[in-house]
């Protein structure tokens, strides 16, 4: 038969309340060095946080006085570029403008050159040439397929003392389908009249208009100018590149 051990233990319930005092006042005093800490530090705290923050605000106004700088640089250099880009541009208009006077005084020049040729060519030529001449010819396309206009010059040099009639004969010359070919102005001519007839003094510029057929390839073109009452007559071979080239074709 088993035995039953009696423990016996101190009631002592005022052990519990002296733990929880203890707990309480090391809590309450931990508390309030923390706060008092805390208070001490508050004041040094707050200097520096302003401190800081002035430091911040002039650094920011030190900014906007920077942005503020470059934007009126940026604006003083765009008006800059605006003026520049305006003078560059009165420069390129002013030298266009200087071309074009150039170009146009050189054309001038050259008319003028090229009428004071004229005129002495009739007043006073090489006194081999004196007489009725062929000055010019020229051939220009018509605006139509195979059809072309022509000019032709006469003058009449340093013998002035009267008129000079006559007729003109136009053969051009070329190839047809492989075989050479020549045809008369009397041929190809689109006007109603066409004899070619001068009178003049000085000069006289006779003009007409004549169509080719489509086969025919023009190589030169021969004019013999007869004068009424006089001598032989006045020829001349003109290369058909020669009269067109003159005209830009």
């Amino acid at each position: 038969m088993a035995t039953k051990r009696l423990v016996v233990t101190e009631h002592a319930p005022w052990r519990q309340w002296v733990w929880v005092a203890a707990l309480a006042t090391v809590f309450g005093v931990g508390s309030y060095a923390l706060y008092s800490y805390a208070v001490s530090r508050l004041p040094y705290e707050w200097e520096q946080l302003e401190v800081e923050r002035a430091k911040l605000e002039g650094e920011r106004k030190e900014l906007a006085r920077e942005i503020r700088q470059l934007k009126d640089d940026n604006r003083h250099l765009a008006e800059t570029i605006v003026s520049l880009e305006r003078g560059v541009e009165i420069e390129k208009e002013s030298a266009r403008a200087l071309q074009e006077t150039l170009s146009d005084m050189q054309a001038q020049l050259a008319a003028q050159e090229e009428q004071l040729a004229f005129y002495r060519g009739i007043v006073s030529p090489d006194q081999s040439r004196a007489g009725l001449r062929i000055y010019d010819f020229e051939v220009r396309d018509g605006g139509e397929p195979g059809l072309f206009i022509f000019d032709l010059i006469l003058i009449q040099a340093v013998r002035h003392d009267k008129s000079v009639e006559g007729d003109v004969s136009v053969e051009i010359r070329g190839m047809q389908g492989g075989v050479e070919k020549r045809l008369s102005l009397q041929q190809v001519s689109v006007a109603q009249d066409k004899r070619l007839t001068f009178s003049f003094r000085y000069f006289q510029d006779l003009s007409g208009a004549f169509r080719l057929p489509k086969s025919f390839r023009p190589s030169a073109v021969h004019i013999k100018v007869n004068a009424n009452g006089s001598g032989a007559a006045v020829e001349q071979d003109f290369q058909w590149t020669a009269v067109r080239e003159r005209t830009g074709a």
